[in-house]
């Protein structure tokens, strides 16, 4: 299965670890340091992937939450029909410009999120 990791920059060490975890398990993993290479552009790049993807990782968090890349590569999966699996790495308030998305969504380790607003522990 191919996995496009989507995720902030302020969490580059937990994607790092998902990575290495997915990839040991024999998943093929897209992240965006090591898919870009020097002068590519990095918008097309990071499209085509999505598209080749099989499902997209996000790795939730309040950084990630508040990215326009982020939502971005979520609204790309959407229209491509992408499953979209996130993962709570640290307890976040879904913004609305992400709730549309991952409404109904069931992430790892938690409850739907199309019931609220909040993830993590209440």
């Amino acid at each position: 299965m191919s996995i496009f990791l989507s995720y902030s920059r302020g969490d580059v060490q937990v994607a790092d670890e998902w990575v290495g975890n997915l990839e040991r398990f024999g998943y093929r993993v897209w992240i965006d340091r090591a898919g870009i290479r020097g002068g590519q552009q990095w918008n097309e790049t990071i499209v085509r992937s999505i598209k080749e993807a099989q499902a997209l990782l996000l790795l939730l968090s309040p950084n990630s939450a508040r990215s326009d890349n982020v939502r971005r590569e979520i609204d790309l999966a959407t229209e491509g029909r992408k499953r979209i699996i996130p993962i709570e790495i640290q307890a976040t308030t879904i913004p609305d410009n992400l709730q549309y998305q991952l409404a109904g969504v069931q992430p790892i380790g938690d409850r739907p999120l199309g019931n609220r607003r909040r993830l993590g522990p209440n």
